[in-house]
């Protein structure tokens, strides 16, 4: 659920979940991230006792995140309206890199999964990735997290949007995302 203001939004996930731990069980919940917004654009979230900032360049295009709660950070390199590479680090040493290569451009719409490719995977960043500084409507060929490979396929609508996204990795294994547009 998703709350609109003028200065934040406030997004509320309502969860069931089983348990892993000894004691089992099914547990139900509600997490609340608010998530301040300055011009369009979110400037920090706040859940709990942590607080994760995102800052921004000239061009309004998100290039770090930091996650106060896991000492992580995310550094995005833009070229203009493509994602080149994403960094990331856990307490200040780096842990891998990303590299995007690009083809074509949506006829209509943007690319929903560049948040997930930041690792910005919370839902409202796909359905409104402008707050975040991320859409485009660049379709990257290929990305590589973590020393893999992974190639993108798409498939359009009668409209033109993007109804599918393939991705396959080097193993041979693969994802299907199927979207509908409103």
């Amino acid at each position: 659920k998703f709350i609109w203001g003028d200065d934040a939004v406030v997004v509320k996930y309502e969860y069931e979940r089983e348990s892993d731990n000894i004691y089992g069980g099914t547990y139900t919940g509600t997490d609340t991230y608010t998530y301040s917004l300055k011009d369009g654009l979110v400037q920090d979230c706040i859940s709990g006792s942590y607080n994760d900032t995102y800052s921004y360049n000239s061009s309004n295009r998100l290039i770090k995140t930091e996650f106060d709660r896991e000492d992580w950070t995310i550094n995005a390199v833009w070229d203009k309206d493509k994602l080149v590479s994403v960094r990331y680090a856990l307490e200040g040493s780096p842990r891998y890199s990303s590299i995007l290569t690009y083809g074509e451009t949506c006829k209509k719409g943007y690319f929903p999964l560049i948040s997930n490719i930041i690792e910005l995977e919370e839902v409202l960043f796909m359905a409104h990735p402008e707050i975040v500084g991320i859409r485009t409507n660049q379709l990257p060929n290929t990305y590589s997290p973590d020393d893999e490979e992974i190639s993108m396929t798409y498939e359009y609508d009668k409209e033109g949007y993007i109804s599918k996204i393939k991705m396959k990795n080097e193993d041979g294994d693969s994802d299907t995302y199927t979207l509908t547009w409103k």
